[in-house]
């Protein structure tokens, strides 16, 4: 697997990259902080339809999760290379583009990052989680990326329980790890 790290303002970078791959990619998105149960059942979902499709994988990522970023915090459960470590051994992503946190990311229009993902990413077919929130404000959603993918492209994946990574590191900070690993389907130590 291949690891990139990008500037959102800086795509010629990742355009060079991604035409060696000379096919469009299956992705998915987010922070996948901590990498929990509910991370692993949208990466699973990607990693089949991956296979399914016969089509690479990509797995697209942060820096910096954007409210740490806005509030100068840094509360981060697992580093980039750990994500990418274990993206790659479980799910056997092709590639792994960490796009860094910064003001640009954060004002960027949903109309731009979605032109970025289907013109510059060559993304065909997204799998995501029904709360995935992109683009300035947070005000693209799963409903405009099935507006430009179309409907059968884009799986969203419901959000059957409160799993989520602040919930994680509530737990860790307070001390209780039995219930963290719980989340994480994973033990930390």
């Amino acid at each position: 697997m291949e690891l990139i790290k990008i500037e959102i303002d800086n795509l010629k970078v990742i355009a060079k990259k991604i035409a060696k791959f000379k096919r469009p990619f299956v992705a998915t998105i987010g922070n996948f902080d901590g990498m929990h149960l509910y991370h692993q059942k949208v990466l699973a979902k990607a990693k089949e339809w991956s296979q399914y499709y016969d089509l690479p994988m990509v797995v697209i990522s942060f820096s910096q999760n954007i409210y740490d970023y806005l509030n100068y915090e840094e509360n981060r459960i697992t580093s980039t290379k750990q994500k990418a470590e274990y993206i790659e051994k479980v799910y056997e992503s092709e590639l792994f583009i960490e796009v860094l946190t910064n003001d640009e990311l954060v004002n960027t229009p949903k109309e731009t990052f979605l032109n970025i993902l289907k013109e510059t990413f060559n993304i065909v077919r997204v799998v995501e989680g029904a709360d995935f929130r992109f683009g300035a404000q947070g005000k693209g959603t799963v409903i405009d990326l099935q507006a430009v993918f179309g409907l059968e492209n884009v799986w969203v994946e419901p959000r059957a329980n409160e799993i989520s990574s602040t919930k994680i590191r509530k737990l860790l900070k307070n001390g209780d790890k039995q219930a963290a690993n719980d989340l994480l389907g994973i033990k930390v130590k």
